[in-house]
């Protein structure tokens, strides 16, 4: 798997690349009929490279070759770039997006890039199965560390099915998130992030009245190790 990815990630970079050149006028001025398909190419293919890391990263995971690259880290400026990725995709569909950071958090040590990961995650998930309404996203300290939380006001989630959402390609068939898309990596590598900085995913949801899916992590995670064992309470 690892090696597939990066067989496709060169091409895919190699369409991305052309892709944009064309749309910043490299090569001449485009005519006006051909800009919504091209719009439509860069897309698909960012979609494509994310699915192929996410591929990538979940083998790197299984094989245990994933490390954690911590440093010093503000919870606030995670959340924040998180919400700027999202950002368009939420207002193009008309909803509302919502930061709430706790003031005077203090510094975290661990993998930025990771946690934000994770977080993206959860986000884009509830962009993309909250058909109205507002997605929030939240950071705030309680006694055990850092909790990141992304609530939602769409479709939410079967009971029945909050034990399985997490495993690696799972999704729930008998509920309208077929019509959405996706292959079903996202929370499963979000979990696997939490888990890899000693912290644990929490979810709660209902069918119509929206999602909520938090993590808390330790605010000295370190390198908490690979496997994912933790005692951390739900969040």
């Amino acid at each position: 798997l690892a090696n597939m990815s990066h067989e496709l990630r060169t091409p895919l970079n190699a369409v991305m690349g052309f892709a944009e050149l064309l749309a910043a006028g490299t090569y001449g001025v485009l005519p006006a009929r051909v800009e919504e398909p091209l719009r439509e190419i860069r897309e698909n293919a960012k979609r494509l490279m994310g699915l192929v890391s996410d591929v990538l990263d979940l083998a790197k995971i299984e094989a245990g070759r994933m490390e954690l690259a911590c440093a010093e880290y503000l919870a606030g400026e995670v959340v924040e770039s998180v919400a700027a990725t999202v950002r368009s995709l939420a207002e193009h569909k008309g909803l509302r997006l919502l930061v709430e950071v706790e003031p005077g958090l203090p510094e975290g040590y661990g993998d930025a890039q990771r946690i934000a990961q994770a977080l993206l995650n959860l986000a884009g998930n509830a962009v993309k199965f909250t058909p109205a309404g507002e997605v929030r996203l939240s950071a705030r300290r309680d006694s055990s560390g850092f909790v990141f939380q992304v609530t939602d006001t769409g479709i939410g989630v079967p009971r029945e099915a909050l034990g399985q959402i997490f495993e690696a390609f799972h999704q729930v068939d008998a509920s309208p998130t077929r019509q959405y898309g996706g292959v079903g990596l996202g929370l499963n590598i979000a979990k696997r992030f939490v888990e890899m900085h000693g912290g644990r995913m929490h979810v709660e949801s209902e069918p119509g009245r929206g999602s909520t899916f938090a993590f808390r992590i330790p605010i000295r995670a370190g390198q908490a190790g690979r496997t994912g064992q933790t005692k951390e309470p739900a969040p």
